[in-house]
């Protein structure tokens, strides 16, 4: 039977692998694909849904997290916020989801 401790590092430690795999893709994507349309949603580009998934990261901990004890990190522009920007944000509300202070 698993312990609810051992279920409990098993989602933060899925939660870690998926954020370090969306940081990583980030950072190595090549940089003319970061404005690039994406086929179909002409107002959406690479550098927009990475933006939106910090946002949205966001909106989760500001509507269930524990302001208490985890500050929302700020939104970032959703048009302008160049990928260093979006990176830092995601590493920020990578730690918040995971409500890690440090």
């Amino acid at each position: 039977m698993v312990s609810e401790f051992d279920f409990h590092n098993g989602i933060l430690n899925a939660w870690k692998t998926t954020n370090r795999t969306t940081v990583f893709l980030l950072e190595h994507i090549p940089a003319d694909l970061w404005n690039e349309k994406i086929p179909g949603s002409p107002r959406r580009t690479v550098g927009t849904i990475a933006r939106h998934i910090h946002n949205s990261r966001c909106g989760w901990i500001k509507n269930i997290g524990n302001n208490q004890t985890v500050k929302t990190p700020a939104l970032v522009d959703i048009y302008r916020a160049d990928r260093a920007e979006v990176i830092a944000a995601l590493s920020r509300s990578g730690r918040a989801m995971r409500c890690d202070t440090q």
